[in-house]
């Protein structure tokens, strides 16, 4: 008899238990969109929004369809390498391709904020302009499904918009503009430049070995990486490291975003018995022909533009997680 008793019990429970876990179970949200894939509501966090990257998203077919430039900041020329690969970055982790845009008042002005890295202002009967801080970063819809500068979302950015800088001054506000004015900015920070102009080309083979390791385990969380390729003291270029191949021999190959031939991945070499940095594909055109197969420097930078991405990203799927 006592079998008898026991056993419904069993079976009223299991139903009990199945009842209140299995609308639980059902209940799990998940959102995707051109970035991530099935990331869950219940984890939403910087570490697994890029655990969950479709890095499809980080090819050469979403590169800016504009070649890096040089340009006059008084006595001397610069190039926008530094500051085209910071606003690539920022574009592979903040637009959504393929994507219906709803109106979005103000969105090329936001845009080119962002890739000025501040906000111009000038105050009444003031005869200069002023930078404010930017507003925080924003995840933002493309209907396009790459950066073509003839048309779409970059042809608008190229046009740009016309504003009062300083008051009663038409300026026209653009893509290259503000990229200008981004790598001036940057360039002549010259305290936090130093250390790259210390030195020669490449670097101790200690320094090496630790650039690739943050490099590798960047990549495998997703993180796009800047780095200063350093082949002598003057001649140096920024690019975006976006994912690398380990080969049979132990080298490293790292394929790169490069502003000065953006249309395809270049290729930037560690070889393990050196200790040493290679990358003949992309030096080859600032570099004499002798030097293309030397080892270059090469330098990490920018990790702290993480934190504002980071925070955009969080920001955009909470909202999503947030409707039904």
């Amino acid at each position: 008899m006592g079998l008898c008793y026991i056993q419904p019990m069993k079976k009223t429970a299991l139903i009990v238990l199945s009842l209140l876990v299995t609308p639980l179970a059902f209940a799990e949200k998940v959102v995707s969109d051109s970035l991530v894939k099935n990331l869950p509501c219940s984890q939403v966090s910087a570490k697994e929004i890029y655990r969950r990257i479709d890095n499809s998203q980080f090819s050469s077919f979403y590169h800016q369809a504009v070649v890096n430039w040089p340009f006059n900041v008084g006595v001397y020329d610069i190039a926008a390498c530094w500051s085209l690969s910071r606003s690539q970055r920022l574009f592979f982790y903040l637009a959504r391709w393929n994507t219906p845009m709803p109106s979005q008042p103000g969105l090329t002005q936001e845009l080119l904020n962002m890739i000025r890295g501040s906000i111009p202002f000038s105050s009444p009967g003031s005869s200069r302009v002023s930078e404010m801080p930017l507003k925080p970063l924003k995840v933002f819809n493309n209907e396009d499904d790459h950066l073509e500068s003839h048309h779409g979302l970059m042809s608008t950015l190229m046009d740009g918009i016309d504003q009062y800088l300083p008051a009663n001054h038409l300026v026209n506000r653009n893509f290259r503009s503000e990229i200008e004015f981004y790598q001036t900015q940057r360039f002549h920070k010259f305290s936090k430049n130093l250390k790259y102009v210390i030195g020669t080309g490449a670097r101790s083979d200690r320094r090496n070995r630790q650039t690739k390791d943050t490099l590798v385990k960047n990549l495998r969380q997703n993180l796009l990486t800047m780095i200063i390729l350093r082949p002598t003291r003057i001649a140096q270029h920024v690019v975006l490291v976006k994912r690398f191949e380990q080969l049979s021999n132990g080298d490293i190959d790292f394929w790169v975003y490069d502003s000065n031939q953006p249309t395809r991945d270049q290729r930037l070499t560690y070889r393990a018995n050196a200790d040493d940095f290679f990358a003949p594909e992309i030096i080859w055109g600032f570099v004499s022909p002798k030097k293309v197969n030397e080892a270059v420097g090469i330098y990490i930078v920018d990790e702290e533009d993480r934190a504002p991405i980071e925070q955009a990203l969080l920001t955009h799927y909470r909202n999503l997680c947030a409707h039904p």
